[in-house]
Protein backbone atom coordinates (compact mmCIF):
# COMPACT_ATOMS: atom_id res chain seq x y z
CA UNK A 1 0.00 0.00 0.00
CA UNK A 2 2.80 2.43 0.91
CA UNK A 3 4.49 1.74 -2.45
CA UNK A 4 1.29 2.77 -4.26
CA UNK A 5 1.16 6.03 -2.32
CA UNK A 6 4.79 6.80 -3.22
CA UNK A 7 4.12 5.91 -6.85
CA UNK A 8 1.05 8.14 -6.95
CA UNK A 9 2.94 11.02 -5.32
CA UNK A 10 5.78 10.60 -7.82
CA UNK A 11 3.37 10.63 -10.78
CA UNK A 12 1.62 13.77 -9.53
CA UNK A 13 4.96 15.50 -9.01
CA UNK A 14 6.10 14.51 -12.51
CA UNK A 15 2.91 15.85 -14.08
CA UNK A 16 3.15 19.15 -12.19
CA UNK A 17 6.83 19.55 -13.09
CA UNK A 18 6.07 18.86 -16.79
CA UNK A 19 3.33 21.49 -16.71
CA UNK A 20 5.65 24.05 -15.12
CA UNK A 21 8.36 23.37 -17.71
CA UNK A 22 5.85 23.77 -20.53
CA UNK A 23 4.71 27.11 -19.04
CA UNK A 24 8.28 28.39 -18.87
CA UNK A 25 8.99 27.30 -22.45
CA UNK A 26 5.93 29.22 -23.64
CA UNK A 27 6.97 32.28 -21.61
CA UNK A 28 10.48 32.07 -23.05
CA UNK A 29 9.04 32.03 -26.59
CA UNK A 30 6.89 35.09 -25.92
CA UNK A 31 9.79 36.97 -24.30
CA UNK A 32 11.97 36.16 -27.32
CA UNK A 33 9.30 37.51 -29.69
CA UNK A 34 8.99 40.61 -27.51
CA UNK A 35 12.69 41.44 -27.99
CA UNK A 36 12.14 41.59 -31.76
CA UNK A 37 8.93 43.62 -31.67
CA UNK A 38 8.63 47.37 -32.10
CA UNK A 39 6.56 49.85 -30.14
CA UNK A 40 3.28 48.74 -31.68
CA UNK A 41 0.06 46.88 -30.88
CA UNK A 42 1.84 43.52 -31.23
CA UNK A 43 4.11 44.52 -28.36
CA UNK A 44 1.07 45.39 -26.23
CA UNK A 45 -0.45 42.00 -27.12
CA UNK A 46 2.72 40.10 -26.20
CA UNK A 47 3.17 41.97 -22.89
CA UNK A 48 -0.45 41.24 -21.99
CA UNK A 49 0.13 37.57 -22.81
CA UNK A 50 3.14 37.55 -20.49
CA UNK A 51 1.11 39.24 -17.77
CA UNK A 52 -1.52 36.51 -18.14
CA UNK A 53 1.09 33.74 -18.02
CA UNK A 54 2.81 35.16 -14.95
CA UNK A 55 -0.38 35.53 -12.88
CA UNK A 56 0.00 32.00 -11.47
CA UNK A 57 3.81 32.00 -11.29
CA UNK A 58 4.90 35.50 -10.26
CA UNK A 59 2.07 38.01 -10.01
CA UNK A 60 4.47 40.91 -9.34
CA UNK A 61 6.09 40.26 -12.69
CA UNK A 62 2.62 39.90 -14.22
CA UNK A 63 1.72 43.36 -12.89
CA UNK A 64 4.91 44.84 -14.34
CA UNK A 65 4.07 43.47 -17.80
CA UNK A 66 0.51 44.80 -17.49
CA UNK A 67 1.92 48.23 -16.57
CA UNK A 68 4.19 48.24 -19.62
CA UNK A 69 1.35 47.08 -21.85
CA UNK A 70 -0.97 49.76 -20.46
CA UNK A 71 1.59 52.54 -20.96
CA UNK A 72 2.10 51.61 -24.59
CA UNK A 73 -1.60 50.96 -25.25
CA UNK A 74 -2.44 54.46 -23.97
CA UNK A 75 0.34 55.99 -26.06
CA UNK A 76 -0.95 54.20 -29.17
CA UNK A 77 -4.63 54.82 -28.40
CA UNK A 78 -5.11 51.05 -28.49
CA UNK A 79 -8.39 50.46 -26.62
CA UNK A 80 -8.27 46.64 -26.86
CA UNK A 81 -4.81 46.70 -25.30
CA UNK A 82 -6.03 48.93 -22.47
CA UNK A 83 -8.97 46.61 -21.74
CA UNK A 84 -6.68 43.56 -21.73
CA UNK A 85 -4.22 45.32 -19.43
CA UNK A 86 -6.99 46.14 -16.97
CA UNK A 87 -8.08 42.49 -17.00
CA UNK A 88 -4.51 41.35 -16.39
CA UNK A 89 -4.10 43.82 -13.53
CA UNK A 90 -7.32 42.42 -12.09
CA UNK A 91 -6.18 38.81 -12.39
CA UNK A 92 -2.71 39.41 -10.97
CA UNK A 93 -4.09 41.40 -8.02
CA UNK A 94 -6.71 38.67 -7.52
CA UNK A 95 -3.93 36.09 -7.26
CA UNK A 96 -2.29 38.27 -4.58
CA UNK A 97 -5.56 38.51 -2.67
CA UNK A 98 -5.70 42.26 -3.27
CA UNK A 99 -9.43 42.30 -3.96
CA UNK A 100 -10.01 46.09 -4.00
CA UNK A 101 -7.36 46.65 -6.74
CA UNK A 102 -8.56 43.60 -8.58
CA UNK A 103 -12.17 44.79 -8.59
CA UNK A 104 -11.20 48.33 -9.58
CA UNK A 105 -9.33 47.07 -12.64
CA UNK A 106 -12.02 44.57 -13.64
CA UNK A 107 -14.61 47.36 -13.47
CA UNK A 108 -12.45 49.59 -15.70
CA UNK A 109 -12.15 46.78 -18.25
CA UNK A 110 -15.88 46.09 -18.02
CA UNK A 111 -16.67 49.75 -18.68
CA UNK A 112 -14.55 49.69 -21.86
CA UNK A 113 -16.22 46.54 -23.13
CA UNK A 114 -19.69 47.85 -22.31
CA UNK A 115 -18.94 51.06 -24.22
CA UNK A 116 -17.73 48.98 -27.18
CA UNK A 117 -20.72 46.66 -26.85
CA UNK A 118 -18.41 43.62 -26.71
CA UNK A 119 -20.53 40.75 -25.29
CA UNK A 120 -17.60 38.30 -25.12
CA UNK A 121 -15.52 40.73 -23.08
CA UNK A 122 -18.48 41.62 -20.86
CA UNK A 123 -19.17 37.93 -20.23
CA UNK A 124 -15.56 37.10 -19.38
CA UNK A 125 -14.98 40.09 -17.11
CA UNK A 126 -18.35 39.63 -15.38
CA UNK A 127 -17.33 36.05 -14.67
CA UNK A 128 -14.04 37.23 -13.13
CA UNK A 129 -15.92 39.76 -10.97
CA UNK A 130 -18.31 37.01 -9.89
CA UNK A 131 -15.36 34.83 -8.89
CA UNK A 132 -13.82 37.72 -6.96
CA UNK A 133 -17.05 38.32 -5.04
CA UNK A 134 -17.38 34.60 -4.43
CA UNK A 135 -13.88 34.55 -2.87
CA UNK A 136 -15.06 37.28 -0.52
CA UNK A 137 -18.24 35.36 0.32
CA UNK A 138 -20.37 38.14 -1.17
CA UNK A 139 -22.65 35.64 -2.84
CA UNK A 140 -25.44 38.01 -3.87
CA UNK A 141 -22.99 40.21 -5.79
CA UNK A 142 -21.28 37.11 -7.22
CA UNK A 143 -24.61 35.80 -8.54
CA UNK A 144 -25.41 39.17 -10.10
CA UNK A 145 -22.19 39.09 -12.13
CA UNK A 146 -22.48 35.40 -12.98
CA UNK A 147 -25.95 36.12 -14.40
CA UNK A 148 -24.55 39.06 -16.35
CA UNK A 149 -21.87 36.74 -17.73
CA UNK A 150 -24.46 34.19 -18.84
CA UNK A 151 -26.66 36.88 -20.44
CA UNK A 152 -23.74 38.12 -22.53
CA UNK A 153 -22.55 34.64 -23.42
CA UNK A 154 -25.62 33.69 -25.44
Amino acid sequence: MINYIYLLAFLILAIVQESICADHEFIDKIEKKLKNTGQDTMRVYLMNNLSWEYKDIDSEKGIKYAEEAMRLAKKLGYINGRASSYVNFGLNYLMQGNYPYSLDNFLKALKIDEERKNPDGIATISDYIGILYNYQKQYKDALEYFHKSIENNR
